[in-house]
């Protein structure tokens, strides 16, 4: 359900063998060679088209509809595409890109709406996840959260990363 791809950027729209038996659920897409942001392909960042669009990892920005990120293209079980943009597809550039896809009881991708009560959506995944990572597609400011079972072992869990932000581990109450 994890993979790790090196490839060089083209500059024209291209496909990528991924080795998975699935297709991706989740994609995250870095330069080697430049400062540019990480792209984020999410299955969940879109009920009908998520391909449309990708997110920033290292940035709080909500979701940004572009072909030039993905080529309106959906992964297929073997290949992932990428379109135009430097940050997944410069021509002559190594980019490193880490692919999941849901393997049931391990890991699970995917999105919830929120309703505004003071404990949260119920959201079922099947089992008792290690690491869960959020973050809002539908507006800036909100930054990528995330909670582990390795810092904090016990339920509820209060300390929380940002993975969009240069600072230090936090404690919540919320």
């Amino acid at each position: 359900g994890f993979s790790i791809i090196k490839y060089t950027g083209t500059g024209s729209a291209a496909t990528i063998s991924h080795g998975l038996s699935s297709a991706p659920a989740c994609i995250f897409v870095k330069t080697l060679d430049d400062a540019y942001n990480w792209f984020v392909y999410h299955k969940g960042v879109d009920a009908s088209a998520p391909e449309d669009y990708y997110l920033r990892l290292n940035t709080d920005n909500a979701r940004v509809d572009s072909s030039n990120a993905w080529n309106d293209t959906a992964p297929t079980s073997t290949l992932f595409t990428v379109g135009t943009d430097g940050s997944v597809n410069e021509s002559g550039d190594d980019y490193i890109a880490y692919l999941w896809h849901d393997v049931p009881g391990l890991q699970k991708f995917g999105s919830f709406t929120g309703n505004a009560s003071s404990d949260g959506p119920f959201v079922e995944t099947g089992m008792k996840p290690a690491l869960v990572a959020f973050k809002k597609s539908s507006a800036s400011g909100d930054a990528w959260l995330v909670y582990d079972a390795t810092r904090d072992t016990h339920n509820f869990t209060a300390k929380r990363l940002f993975w969009s932000a240069n600072n230090n581990e936090q404690e919540s109450d919320d």
